[in-house]
């Protein structure tokens, strides 16, 4: 028995190394990337929001489940991008705060040194942008095709993407 742990351990020895630090498993546009993890959850939930919204129309046929699932997936996606892939891909962050007097504020946070990563900065900007573009497209055609329900799922997603943008570019 002990024989056989040695063997696999020579195996796993003899695998090829990887020079580039894991950049194997990525898909070629973000192989350039500064920080190809963090570009792929940058991109995560906002396909996992519209590919639930596609799929999930189409097979199940359960608005609940849809809902459910589309606003999670956008909701994780505004945190995530609101805390983590703003901050790590473009030096960028920001918050509000509702006063006293209930008037709300606009915190916004930078680093010293800009990130111009370039694919990264694409990357980021590119999505942050399209994304609530995406949404109001098929916001107008759940309107145009009288699927009431359906355009305020699209509403509350594009909110949500929309104040992500509203708050990066203010």
């Amino acid at each position: 028995m002990k024989g056989s742990s040695t063997k696999a351990r020579d195996e796993e020895s003899k695998a090829p190394v990887n020079d580039e630090g894991g950049r194997n498993y990525y898909p070629e546009f973000l192989k350039k990337a500064t920080h190809p993890g963090v570009c792929l959850w940058h991109m995560l939930f906002k396909a996992g929001a519209l590919v639930s919204y596609f799929l999930l129309n189409l097979f199940i046929d359960n608005y609940v489940m849809t809902f459910i699932s589309v606003i999670l997936l956008s909701a994780f996606d505004f945190w995530v991008v609101k805390n983590i892939t703003g901050r790590i891909l473009v030096g960028l962050r920001w918050w509000s705060q509702v006063k006293e007097d209930g008037t709300e504020e606009w915190y916004f946070e930078s680093l010293e040194e800009k990130k111009n990563a370039g694919i990264d900065s694409f990357i980021f900007w590119a999505i942050l942008y399209i994304t609530p573009l995406i949404w109001a497209i098929l916001a107008v055609a759940s309107v145009l095709s009288f699927a009431i329900y359906n355009v305020t799922l699209c509403l509350s997603a594009f909110a949500l993407s929309g104040t992500n943008l509203y708050g990066y570019i203010k």
